[in-house]
């Protein structure tokens, strides 16, 4: 029968991020720790910290029992650690709650991970990002900066409330970020969740906890120099429906509105595709433009109104090893069902994530961009004369994981009959340049 896991590892992740940032006091009982308890536990490690750490403070080893209770924290049983949390917060930080508790099937997550050979996960902050480790090997992990953090909390402020009064967040949600926000880049947290071998396996030592290199997910020389195998450039515009002012996705100028006019006759009814009222709503509200989504051999992402957000960092090795763990937890023989459907899809594409550039860029109805080619449509202009416009440079490759606020292509410096091939569909569809000289390249196994 083929096996249910809901989520996999990462709602186990999620819910260790809540507990080891020292910022989750959670309750013994099933009801859990309230927001605003979240926010009061929080408060004096902000106060204590002023947002700039003086510590350097060593990995903490958490021992997982076979059940899925956290059984050790930093060598002290987890009770005695409860019992001065909750001196200090009026709470015990993990209580009776099981991270890692059984599935749908009622297997413990912890034999699960035995089985595949998971030994250790380790979650850490750094000044410069979130960082996941299984057995040593770092993963994807999620970037950023103090400015692309301030963008975020912008943004959620811009998109709080939408017409209709229906907040984005709570205002405890709100403040709860604001406060966790300078703790992830002031506090070096370090935790290494060690995991019980398989039922009847020899005793084996506890793997050592990750040295600060396996932090450092860099770029190598060849990975900088290497030109990506393929280039594509996509713009999609959002226009007002006159029907209903609702916004509908449009390219070249043909709107999916007028597709369905188009097809009318034939009777045939073509989807409009229309953007959500609410989320429509909440754009409009914070005046939201333009988003724009990028993948690079550095990294996916995202920028709102030419404001980088906190990104996913990568490079090849650590794509490797995402590809690494996927075929331990979920083995290829093994059936799938619709719930994990996407481990295949994710197992397949990774490797080539960074052997391609590719760039995304929506724009809402009162960008500039929307505004122009309306007025262009207005005023008779032939669209087949506009000129290509210019592409916005990519993030560059760094010694770390490129920000979201660099600038310039990958490959720089390249000669220009070492281009790769190039696909702008906005661009190429409009204005069609001349073709340049292409020039192979040897793929990396």
């Amino acid at each position: 029968m083929p096996i249910r896991r809901r989520g996999g590892v990462w709602p186990a992740v999620a819910l260790l991020l809540a507990a080891g940032c020292a910022a989750a006091g959670c309750q013994g009982d099933d009801k859990g720790a309230s927001l605003s308890q979240l926010k009061r536990d929080l408060e004096p490690m902000t106060t204590v910290l002023g947002g700039a750490s003086i510590f350097n403070l060593p990995p903490i080893p958490i021992e997982v029992d076979n059940d899925g209770r956290i059984a050790r924290i930093g060598g002290f049983k987890s009770a005695q650690v409860d019992e001065l949390w909750e001196r200090i917060t009026g709470n015990p930080l993990v209580g009776r709650v099981r991270f890692f508790s059984d599935d749908e099937d009622g297997e413990s997550y912890t034999r699960w991970f035995a089985r595949a050979g998971i030994r250790q996960l380790t979650v850490a902050s750094r000044r410069d990002g979130l960082y996941v480790l299984v057995n040593g090997r770092p993963l994807p992990y999620i970037a950023w900066s103090p400015r692309e953090l301030d963008n975020v909390l912008d943004l959620i402020d811009r998109m709080a409330v939408d017409d209709d009064g229906d907040p984005l967040l709570s205002a405890e949600q709100r403040d709860m970020l604001a406060d966790l926000a300078p703790l992830l880049q002031s506090v070096p947290l370090q935790l290494d969740f060690n995991f019980p071998p398989a039922k009847g396996a020899p005793r084996a030592p506890k793997p050592p906890s990750p040295d600060a290199d396996a932090f450092i997910i860099s770029l190598t020389d060849a990975e900088r120099e290497t030109l990506p195998s393929q280039t594509i450039d996509i713009d999609l515009d959002y226009e007002r429906r006159s029907a209903d002012r609702s916004w509908v996705p449009s390219w070249l100028g043909f709107s999916t509105d007028d597709l369905r006019t188009l097809l009318a006759p034939a009777d045939v009814r073509s989807p409009l595709l229309r953007l959500r009222r609410d989320l429509q709503a909440r754009l409009q509200r914070a005046s939201v433009d333009d988003a724009e989504l990028q993948l690079t051999n550095s990294g996916l992402y995202l920028i709102v109104d030419g404001r980088a957000l906190p990104h996913v960092g990568w490079n090849e090795e650590t794509l490797a090893n995402l590809v690494g763990v996927l075929n331990q937890l979920y083995p290829a023989g093994e059936p799938r069902t619709r719930d994990n459907a996407w481990v295949d899809v994710l197992r397949a594409t990774a490797p080539l994530y960074n052997d391609v550039s590719l760039g995304f860029r929506v724009h809402f109805p009162d960008s500039e961009r929307v505004r122009a080619a309306a007025a262009t449509a207005t005023a008779g202009v032939d669209p087949t004369a506009t000129p290509t416009r210019t592409r916005r440079p990519r993030p560059s490759a760094t010694p770390r994981a490129a920000t979201s606020d660099a600038t310039g292509g990958r490959g720089q410096g390249a000669s220009a009959t070492t281009l790769p091939r190039r696909i702008d569909v906005d661009a190429t569809l409009t204005a069609a340049p001349a073709p340049r000289a292409v020039a192979t390249r040897t793929r990396r196994p």
